[in-house]
């Protein structure tokens, strides 16, 4: 092997090794890319108690009244123009 063989050999072999570097770095940031919008994904909910924390609290204020108190308020809310025929009570929460 004399040394113009040896030379050029060398220079083949860096700039394999500097393509090789190069498609490792693109490939390196694809591979996180994807990690990231995984764990996004996957912690969707959690991330959105984080950040919406006071949009999801509600506060509980409760007044209770009867059926009857409850109907004629509603009556007095519609005044007399709009009498109110009949109701429809639902056996569900």
């Amino acid at each position: 092997m004399d040394r113009k063989d040896f030379f050029s050999t060398m220079t083949v072999r860096k700039v394999i090794s500097q393509i090789h570097l190069w498609l490792e770095l693109l490939s390196g940031l694809v591979v996180l890319v994807l990690g990231l919008t995984g764990c996004v994904y996957a912690f969707e909910e959690e991330i959105k108690a984080l950040v919406y924390a006071n949009k999801l609290k509600v506060s509980a204020f409760v007044i209770k009244i009867t059926f009857s108190q409850n109907l004629e308020a509603e009556q007095q809310a519609l005044e007399e123009e709009f009498p109110i025929q009949g109701v429809i009570m639902k056996n569900a929460p």
